[in-house]
């Protein structure tokens, strides 16, 4: 398509028991641009960890947009969220939420991505 940017952004549930209130959503949100690994039990993503052993070592993408981690209703963290994994594309690497999760590990797994 000529010099238009491309980018791929593919669904990805979230389980907020491997993202912790505290470290990963303490407004109530998960950040877009967390680097998520899938985790091999469930197959569902979790905050990438390159010490995990649960699949979760291996990075699978960026969380694309915000979700929402907390039940607004009665206020408790929700088991899985829905959101949107980009696997494709450039990212301006300072442009990343403070603790995206992102390394040098975690760049070679992505391989898609450009970092800026």
């Amino acid at each position: 398509m000529g010099d238009v940017p491309q980018m791929t952004a593919t669904g990805a549930t979230v389980s907020t028991n491997t993202a912790g209130k505290a470290g990963h959503y303490p407004n109530g949100y998960i950040p877009s641009g967390l680097v998520l690994g899938k985790i091999s039990a469930s197959g569902l993503y979790g905050p990438y960890d390159n010490n995990a052993n649960d699949g979760r070592e291996t990075a699978a993408g960026l969380l694309f947009s915000s979700v929402r981690a907390i039940d607004s209703a009665t206020g408790n963290p929700l088991a899985k969220v829905g959101g949107a994994r980009f696997v494709h594309g450039l990212v301006n690497e300072a442009r990343l939420p403070v603790s995206s999760g992102i390394d040098a590990a975690a760049k070679a797994d992505l391989k898609l991505i450009a970092w800026l």
